[in-house]
Formats: structure tokens, sequence, C-alpha cells
């Protein structure tokens, strides 16, 4: 069985706090439960601390290394705001009402950053965070 059959508890919580909706009618809720037995691939403790800082300091710089670390990497104290502005790949940008992460206000904010280079920005109803991953319309 997997991690979520073991204990279902934990697995209901994760649902729960990775916003993962109450109707399973557009979530596989066994894919994400296999999804977290994997160990969420690509998120590891540094992107999580990343993410961290980013909520704490109110804006999104590169990684803090601290004082010494970042004279290191960046030449000065404090690590730079990534500057998104100056980005100049086409971007696909896809939004969900659902979604507890990032609401409508922050997603038409960081399209405005990106300006020109939004090709599409397309709101969908009925998805969560992770439904582009482990939505049931999604394979």
């Amino acid at each position: 069985g997997t991690s979520c059959s073991l204990m279902p508890h934990v697995c209901i919580y994760l649902w729960q706090f990775a916003g993962i909706p109450a109707d399973p009618n557009y979530d596989d809720t066994e894919g994400f439960s296999n999804y977290l037995y994997r160990g969420l691939p690509g998120f590891g403790t540094h992107l999580m601390a990343h993410i961290v800082q980013s909520f704490r300091t109110k804006q999104v710089s590169y990684f803090d290394y601290g004082e010494e670390g970042n004279l290191e990497a960046y030449g000065q104290a404090e690590p730079p705001r990534i500057p998104y502005e100056n980005h100049d790949l086409p971007v696909a940008m896809y939004y969900s009402y659902e979604d507890d992460y990032a609401d409508m206000e922050d997603a038409e904010w960081f399209a405005d950053i990106l300006g020109d280079t939004v090709v599409t920005f397309n709101k969908y109803s009925g998805y969560s965070h992770f439904s582009f991953e482990i939505g049931k319309d999604m394979y």
C-alpha cells in the first residue's frame, strides 16, 4: 500500500494543507498520495527555505545566505531582488480561482511585471494548486 493507506489521517491533513479540494472530482487523490510518497519531487529544503524567506521578507529576492555568504555570492550584505521585469522569454500563465497559495491579485501583479512576455493568461475554476500535476484530466 501507499503511505496514505498506512497513515490516512496524515494524508488528509496534507491534502488540506496543500490545497487539494475536498471534492475529488478534479484531483486524483491516489495520485497525490503517490506524489507525497515519492517525497514531492524537486521540492528540497533549500527551495522550502527560499519560499519561507519570500514570505518573511514580503519580496522575491535571491537566496539569503546570511551577510557573509551574501557578500561572497552577490557582493552585498542583502540578497538582491530578482529582476523579473528583465525577463524576455515567453510565458504562459495559468491560474485557478480555488488556488489557496496564489490569489488572483498576486497572479495579475506578476503578469504585469512580466509585461509583454506573457503570451497567454488562462483562468480556470475547479482546480487546486497541484491540479496541473495530479488533476484527473491532466494525464
